[in-house]
């Protein structure tokens, strides 16, 4: 499933605990830590899933020379989703983050 993050509807309430809701609602979840300039934790889960299904993705800012690092980790989703999720994590995420830090 291709989808662009300009057309479809995003919400995300920015709350430890608060809901969020991407790709007009195909990809869902909560933000379980919301630690500032640090750590964001999230319950992540795409509509294909099994019901009660979710991973779990980390997002932890590092302090790196003059820079800020970005490490991110996602983990507890179906195997055979691990390639579809990489290329949406790069062409959804990290290419259109990498036009606005650039």
């Amino acid at each position: 499933m291709k989808m662009s993050l300009a057309k479809a509807p995003t919400a995300i309430d920015a709350q430890p605990g608060g809901a969020f809701s991407f790709f007009g609602g195909y990809v869902t979840g909560r933000n379980l830590e919301l630690a500032p300039d640090t750590r964001i934790v999230q319950a992540w889960r795409a509509g294909s899933w099994d019901a009660g299904l979710y991973s779990i993705a980390h997002f932890v800012l590092e302090d790196h020379r003059a820079t800020t690092r970005l490490v991110f980790d996602h983990a507890g989703f179906p195997n055979a989703e691990a390639a579809h999720l990489a290329e949406g994590w790069h062409i959804n995420y990290w290419q259109p983050l990498a036009k606005v830090l650039a």
